[in-house]
């Protein structure tokens, strides 16, 4: 476990063997990028809660996502509580963007550029189904 700006992040253990996995089939590029993707994405809730004046307990990385960990956030009106969701696939569409520009400029190409837009792409729409724990299923207040 990692403390950074009052926030504790930590990566599950089970993650350690997905991570041995990738090494023997030859994924661990892929899987860092992963990793890193949803890190960025479990950011983008981080900071927007912190706009909004919540405290951000901690970020849980998975073997198959991540979770930003908040104090309770019942106190905040239905905009802001969409605001905090919206904020994780919003870093997908922004790295999908700034990935897109680095492709105009010639400066990132070939099979790891698609998988890079097509894994923020997933991600960002997967987060969006109306289902909780995911990022659609928290657009209502009960």
């Amino acid at each position: 476990m990692i403390k950074w700006s009052g926030i504790k992040i930590s990566v599950h253990p089970f993650f350690v063997i997905i991570m041995l996995a990738s090494v023997l089939t030859g994924h661990f590029l892929e899987l860092i990028a992963l990793f890193t993707i949803v890190f960025i994405h479990e950011l983008g809730h981080v900071f927007a809660a912190r706009c909004f004046g919540v405290q951000v307990l901690a970020i849980q990385m998975l073997p198959f996502g991540g979770v930003a960990e908040m104090e309770d956030t019942s106190h905040l009106t239905a905009r802001r509580e969409i605001a905090i969701a919206l904020a994780g696939p919003l870093q997908n569409i922004l790295l999908i963007g700034v990935s897109l520009l680095l492709h105009v400029c010639g400066l990132w190409e070939g099979a790891f550029f698609l998988y890079f837009i097509y894994s923020n792409l997933l991600i960002a729409l997967f987060n969006l189904l109306p289902i909780l724990p995911l990022d659609g299923g928290r657009y209502h207040k009960p």
